[in-house]
């Protein structure tokens, strides 16, 4: 169930979850996922490219479900929430420190991504599977990216705001604590199950969590109250901020 924030009408919030949500498929972000260290696709590789972008499209079938959970408290690494579920993460509690309100979400290709991706593996292109596999990373992590900006848009417009997102498996977040995003996703989970070994199936999924800010009034962006990227030193991090 969702809970209201404040003076916010959840149906502000909703009208970003729907599936008029699409993923925008960036031939740079593709490149980078293929390994090109900045270097722009060319030739042959690139019409494989984007000939297997206009597949993907048609296979899609992108979801987005969220919750909003009241924040009791962050400390000692952990972010607790009001149901009683623990959150392990030093820079997510620190991240979430101001937050009222947890936004916990998750997007999702679909199934047919994953299914397309295995077929032309096993049929021996390995390639081309391959490539569409790295395109369905680029779509889903857009997605994810699309809902959480709109979502901070949207409080933005109403006087609050909206902390940098974090997923299970980055920064100092353990990817076994998917178990616990999902249980307090509930029923809300986009039609994506948890393998015992904590990846999502179908695979080109993205589960996440941002914090809701209801006091902005210090003229700090959110964004920029704690980003942990600027005092990691592991500079060639492909999630750098």
């Amino acid at each position: 169930m969702y809970m209201g924030v404040g003076s916010l009408d959840v149906n502000d919030l909703t009208t970003v979850l729907p599936g008029d949500l699409r993923p925008v498929i960036d031939l740079d972000e593709i490149a980078r996922i293929m390994g090109a260290n900045g270097r722009r696709l060319r030739g042959s590789i690139l019409h494989e490219v984007t000939r297997s972008i206009t597949h993907v499209k048609k296979m899609m079938a992108p979801q987005c479900e969220a919750v909003i959970v009241p924040v009791e408290n962050c400390k000692r690494g952990l972010v607790v929430l009001a149901q009683g579920a623990e959150l392990a993460s030093r820079k997510l509690a620190k991240a979430l420190r101001d937050a009222q309100y947890a936004v916990c979400f998750i997007v999702t290709l679909g199934e047919e991504v994953d299914a397309a991706i295995k077929k032309h593996t096993l049929a021996g292109n390995v390639f081309s599977g391959y490539i569409m596999d790295a395109i369905g990373s680029a779509a889903a992590e857009n997605l994810a990216e699309q809902f959480h900006m709109e979502t901070v848009k949207r409080l933005n417009g109403i006087g609050k705001g909206g902390t940098h997102r974090f997923s299970p498996g980055y920064c100092d977040w353990p990817i076994t604590e998917q178990g616990t995003l999902f249980s307090v996703l509930g029923e809300k989970h986009a039609g994506v199950s948890l393998h015992n070994s904590s990846l999502m199936i179908p695979r080109k999924s993205v589960s996440a969590v941002f914090g809701i800010i209801e006091d902005v009034s210090s003229g700090i962006d959110p964004f920029e109250r704690y980003n942990p990227c600027r005092n990691c030193g592991k500079k060639d991090c492909v999630s750098r901020r």
